[in-house]
């Protein structure tokens, strides 16, 4: 058995033998795979091209996307799985789920302009929800009365006019300050004095109509 599985090894390929055991790999990140069998000459025309591909993303540092092969002969499995119907079948993993079958032409340029279709349509997807949760959520005041901006307002307009009235206030010297306070002194006991007498005399005709 281990010599079996030495002779389907390519140790100078770039592209990684994926079977049930190290499936588990593609569970991370984005995952070219094509399935094949030894015995399919188209798929034998296209592993030029595929390790091309292979080498592409494996040596450039940002690409974020593995390369592998999966022989359906050996794996029926994950041929089942992934609902294989001839070779080679040539699939693109996220995180171990499925995100589309290639059908285009197999060239280089189609099958990267494939992969990057996807791979950068879900960059742009986490990229948007990433702006969305950072950006600050506004709550609603339970109070009621006026929104904070507007009692805001309102408070510095009071205590604008406050201060003109204090700095008017403050321009008059003490005398006509003094003259001012004994005006409103002499008002306020004016005031008390009608009200007593009214009071008195509401009094008096009610004793009067008993």
């Amino acid at each position: 058995m281990m010599v079996s599985a030495a002779k389907r090894i390519d140790l100078d390929s770039e592209v990684i033998q994926l079977s049930a055991d190290n499936f588990h790999k593609t569970e991370e990140g984005f995952w070219l795979i094509k399935f094949y069998a030894p015995w399919c000459s188209h798929c034998k025309k296209m592993a030029p091209v595929y390790e091309r591909l292979a080498a592409h993303y494996h040596r450039a540092s940002n690409a974020g996307v593995s390369v592998g092969k999966v022989d359906g002969t050996e794996e029926s499995a994950l041929q089942t799985r992934f609902n294989v119907q001839g070779y080679p079948t040539i699939v693109l993993l996220h995180n171990g789920r499925k995100v589309a079958d290639f059908s285009g032409k197999r060239t280089f340029d189609s099958i990267q302009a494939f992969v990057s279709k996807h791979t950068d349509s879900s960059a742009a997807k986490n990229s948007g929800s990433a702006a969305t949760s950072a950006q600050p959520k506004v709550t609603s005041s339970s109070t009621s009365g006026s929104p904070p901006d507007a009692a805001s307002a309102s408070l510095s307009d009071a205590a604008e006019r406050f201060m003109h009235r204090l700095v008017a206030f403050a321009e008059y010297d003490a005398l006509t300050v003094g003259l001012m306070a004994l005006g409103v002194g002499f008002s306020c006991s004016a005031f008390l004095m009608l009200s007593l007498c009214l009071v008195t005399a509401g009094n008096g005709r009610q004793e009067a109509t008993r």
